[in-house]
Order: C-alpha cells, then structure tokens, then sequence
C-alpha cells in the first residue's frame, strides 16, 4: 500500500511538468568533441572543496564512511544488510575525502563494476566526481564515462522527482561541458527544472543539506561556463534562479536544527565555508522556515514542518541512522525534532522506506505579525488537531495555546550556562533530564533534554 501511494503522490505533479520534454531528445555522446580539464579551473576546484567527502581510505584494504569502519574485502561479496547500505551506496558516490592522494585503480573498477552502479542516481554521483577529480579522471576510461552518461540519460529519475533529477541533470550537463564544443542540449532542461522545483525562491524540498549541495554544485557548472566564456539567455536564467536559492540558504543557515542531515554538526561549518566564497554577510532569519510543504515536493524530510529561529544553542535529535526500524522512527518524532507536540510519541508524516514521503497530515500556517498554525497529529493512537500561536520577538519565541502543549530543545553541558538557556529554564515549567543526540551519521554525544510545557512557552534566542 505504502508503494502504491508513494507513486501515487508522484504522479499526477509530475507528469504535466514531464509532457514538455518530449521536445528533447536523448542525445547519446558517441565521439569526443572535445576533452575539457575542468578541475584544472581554480573556480571548479574551489567550489568542489566545499562539497562533502565522505569515504576516507584507510590502511588494510579498509575505508571510512559515516563515521564506520567498512571492509574492502567483504563489502562487494556480502548481501546488502539494511544497516548497512548507506556506507555501501557512499562507497559508490566517490566521494573521496582529499587527505588521500589516490585513489587505488583497482578499487574504482570494484566499484564501476558492482552493480549497484547502474543505479542512476548513483551514476549521477560517479560522474560528476570523476570528472571533476582529478584522482579519477585519469583512472577512469572516457568510454566507460561514456557508457554510463548515455545510461544516465535514458533513466533520469523523473518518478523520484526533487533532487533526484536536479542531481541527474547537474551530472549530465557537466559531462557536457567536458566532452561537447558548443552545444550543451541538457543545460536548458536543468534550468527548467530548476525553475519548477523552486518555491519562494527556494529549492522546494526545503533541506538545507540537499539544497547546500545542490547550490554548490550549480555555482560550478556557472563557473565553468564563465571560463570558457559561454554566454546565452539560459546561463543568465541559470545565474538568477541560483543566486536566489542561495540567499535563500545563507539566511536560514540557523534553521538547520530539524532537517534530515546527514552531515550534522558539520553542516553549518560547511555553509559557512561556502558563505566565506560570496563573502556573504551573516544574517540570521527572523521568521518561521517552513521545512516540509505543505504541497509539493517534501522528498528527504523528518517529520518537522516548522523550523523556528533559534541560535545554535538549541538543536534536535538529529540523524544517526538512515536504515528502516526502531532508531529510524525514533528520529522522526516531533518530540526529537523541536516541535510543539501533546504525547512523547507524536508524529504528522508517514514515510516510504527509510527517507520518501509519503503523506503529509494537513497543516495550515498563517501568518503576519505573529503565526496561527494547525496542525493535524497522529497522538496516542487519535488524530488530534493542534492550534496555537507563535511570536517571534528580539529576543524570544514565544508560543501559546489553549491546551498545555510540550517541546523538546536539546543543549549541550558546555552551553547549559549560556545567559539565553538559563532565562528559558527560569521563564517556564521545565524538566530536564540526561540524553544522547546525533552529532552525525553513526555518532552520538551526551547532552540535555530540555522538555518545555505549558499554555505558554518562551524560548529565548
């Protein structure tokens, strides 16, 4: 059933945005026009420092992935433990972290080979970084890069949707600025899809991991362009719908306490690095970040829809696992995700698998110099609507409602004394009690959960 309606919740939304493409046709690479070195340009080789890696080689035919040590020897032999296929499908991105100065030929044929390789997003993953790297690029033949761009372009991941296909179409395109002299056929559809996966002047998945790749990823193929003086009506469209998502980012980079993130901690860091390229001036937003849309694509998410704005003093659970189960679930309450919540084990999503959406609970927020919000949760057992209201003042977020209404904030020892954390705890009826949270993937660090209850709540940020 859960199959059925994640296509279901596909379909219809995307088929009327596929009927256009018809026009394009599949236009397969059979000779080389050209052989561009992109990662010879400083601009590409800046922006590519900013993206994670995420596989580190170590000694004894061994890597590092997420945080957990896997085997070279076993990993391609065993069959695929749910537990596992994550540091399994990261192995096969080729995301290799830059303290290894090479990569062994005879681990990237092991991965080109396996056949969770023909998997597009995957390839999508191997094209881009092996084109870029110069660590692969001259390991890796043009014909198999060949090969697995005309595979690419027959399965763009069009029933997936959201950063999917943008991630499809980025890859196909950088292949294109490397080995074709002119004519780059998928650069116009990219940007079309950009266009309609932007909502608000964002990428409509809302996440900002996803989106602060995503970002980085279209700065370099922009760079690219700019290099080889490539000037078109498309790459100006490019550079408009671009610049607007990542202001968009920049603002909210302190909303990142309730998204599906896998880089964790390590995620503002990584923002502020690519911050400092623009030489972006801090902001901080100072309104509700709608998380999960209420319409459209919702893709990667946690149950959270409303990211309110909190310094870094506050944070969620966060991600330690991507694998189906217990811990999964357990991430993906509202209590673990610094949302109001009646019942510790209160939820408004139901998901496909381990990451898909697929059912929103209605909600509706309404806003102008406060927020009314409502929201439709699944609490012991019931479908209960919640109503309250949300003041964001210069100093706190304060939020009220008929009913006695909890959230959870969790802040670590060393921030426990922090001048805004004790105002709350003094502000409000509190418990607090010892907990763990995710720092990242596969890691976890002993903190506070501070449970906040009452008519009304104030938060100070």
């Amino acid at each position: 059933m859960k199959n059925g309606l994640a296509v279901a919740g596909l379909k219809m939304r995307t088929i009327r945005a596929r009927l256009k493409l018809f026009k394009y046709k599949s236009l397969s690479i059979e000779v080389l026009e050209i052989n561009r070195e992109l990662h010879s340009v400083h601009e590409v080789n800046m922006l590519f420092g900013f993206l994670p890696k995420e596989t580190k080689i170590l000694e004894s035919d061994e890597v590092l992935i997420h945080n957990k040590t896997v085997d070279l020897n076993t990993i391609f032999r065993k069959e695929l433990d749910k537990q596992d296929y994550l540091q399994f499908y990261t192995l096969h991105y080729l995301n290799f972290a830059q303290s290894n100065k090479s990569i062994s030929r005879n681990l990237l044929n092991d991965i080109l080979d396996s056949k969770i390789s023909s998997q597009p997003f995957i390839e999508s993953m191997q094209l881009f970084n092996i084109v870029i790297d110069p660590r692969l690029s001259f390991n890796v033949d043009s014909h198999k890069i060949l090969e697995k761009y005309n595979s690419l372009y027959r399965n763009i991941e069009f029933h997936v949707d959201g950063n999917h296909v943008i991630e499809n179409l980025i890859s196909l395109t950088v292949i294109e600025l490397k080995f074709r002299t002119k004519i780059f056929p998928t650069l116009p559809i990219l940007i079309d899809e950009i266009e309609r996966q932007s909502g608000l002047g964002f990428h409509s998945e809302n996440n900002m991991k996803y989106a602060k790749d995503l970002c980085i990823k279209l700065d370099l193929i922009l760079a690219i362009l700019n290099h080889y003086g490539v000037v078109s009506v498309e790459v100006n469209r490019l550079n408009i719908l671009i610049s607007s998502w990542r202001s968009k980012l920049f603002e909210n980079s302190q909303n990142l306490v309730l998204h599906d993130n896998i880089d964790g901690d390590e995620l503002e860091n990584a923002i502020d690095k690519y911050k400092s390229y623009f030489s972006f001036k801090k902001t901080k937003a100072v309104n509700i970040f709608v998380s999960i849309p209420a319409k459209g694509i919702r893709g990667h998410a946690f149950d959270a829809k409303i990211a309110y704005p909190f310094s870094g003093l506050y944070k969620a659970f966060g991600t330690i696992t991507y694998a189906s189960g217990k811990k999964r679930n357990y991430e993906r309450l509202r209590s673990n995700n610094c949302q109001v919540y009646l019942s510790k084990f209160d939820v408004s999503h139901i998901f496909h698998l381990s990451f898909r959406s697929v059912m929103l609970l209605p909600y509706q927020i309404k806003g102008g110099e406060f927020y009314n919000i409502g929201e439709l949760l699944v609490s012991n057992k019931s479908l209960v609507y919640l109503r309250y209201r949300v003041d964001i003042l210069n100093e706190t977020i304060v939020i009220s409602s008929k009913n006695d209404v909890k959230i959870d904030l969790f802040v670590d020892d060393e921030d426990m004394s922090a001048l805004r954390v004790q105002k709350t705890l003094n502000s409000n009826t509190v418990s607090v009690r010892r907990s763990l949270r995710a720092v990242k993937i596969n890691q976890l660090k002993s903190s506070n959960r501070i449970t906040l209850e009452g008519k009304s709540i104030s938060i100070f940020i």
